[in-house]
């Protein structure tokens, strides 16, 4: 396996793009950070196997199934290593959070899929973002929140995406918790020609037409997490993720499918 399906897969400061499995593992990850286990001083760290199943390229029709580590590791609740990037989380209290992100967009390889052949790679590329939210509301078991995270591309496409989205975490009981959550993604030009487009040059090559998809509204999403601790220090997540690719991006001749599921299941130790 090449370096950049190594980076697609390993999770590692690679951005749930996160838009793999864009997303959403973070979300199921920042529960884990709630469940009590054994106090580990000034770090907070998750480590365990998992399972990840994706589509082979945004729009494809076909999937992936790999295993890859899961780590998260947090440094006082300031800085953030987890399955999508780096945080540095700024020091606010109540209801409002802001932290600087710092991850690795993933790219696309044109041996992923038949489908991409002559259409060349997208490299990877260096990510930066800002991670926004608020408390809408809060019990002693649950909270709503609305979030906004904005990840510029350093290279590659040199793309920008924006998503918001409301969730809500809920603490079932002592050992399960529970987050939904639901968004929508916009994408600038340079984003949607590079993963949705197709050039003169791209056309001449393949038997795709030219296809010059503009900025706007790329997709909406849902995503489910869930974690049940068992023991001390042991938990099972879970992250089930659907994506509706739309406008634009759903009208490109590489999808093949608008619906995008992913999963992510693993068995993670707290230290």
């Amino acid at each position: 396996m090449d370096l950049q399906k190594s980076c697609r897969w390993m999770g590692v400061l690679t951005l749930i793009n996160l838009a793999t499995v864009g997303t959403s593992w973070a979300q199921t990850a920042s529960m884990d950070s709630n469940t009590p286990h054994e106090d580990a001083g000034d770090w907070d760290i998750s480590f365990g196997p998992a399972v990840m199943v994706d589509p082979k390229y945004p729009g494809s029709d076909a999937f992936d199934v790999l295993p890859l580590p899961f780590l998260r590791a947090s440094w006082r609740g300031i800085v953030d290593l987890g399955p999508d990037a780096i945080r540095l989380n700024a020091p606010t209290e109540g209801r409002f959070k802001g932290a600087l992100v710092l991850g690795i967009s993933r790219g696309r390889d044109e041996d992923e899929s038949d489908e991409l052949t002559g259409l060349g790679d997208i490299d990877m590329a260096a990510q930066a973002g800002l991670d926004l939210s608020v408390t809408l509301l809060q019990q002693q078991s649950w909270q709503a929140s609305l979030g906004a995270e904005l990840r510029q591309d350093l290279g590659g496409t040199d793309g920008l995406t924006v998503e918001i989205g409301p969730s809500i975490a809920w603490r079932v009981s002592p050992r399960f918790g529970l987050e939904v959550s639901a968004g929508a993604a916009w994408a600038d030009d340079k984003h949607m020609e590079g993963y949705f487009g197709i050039t003169p040059d791209q056309s001449a090559a393949t038997t795709f037409a030219v296809y010059q998809p503009e900025s706007g509204l790329r997709s909406a999403d849902l995503t489910v997490g869930t974690q049940w601790q068992y023991g001390k220090n042991w938990s099972l997540i879970t992250n089930a993720r659907l994506e509706y690719l739309v406008g634009d991006a759903a009208d490109s001749p590489l999808v093949k499918d608008e619906i995008q599921p992913a999963l992510v299941f693993g068995l993670v130790r707290s230290f």
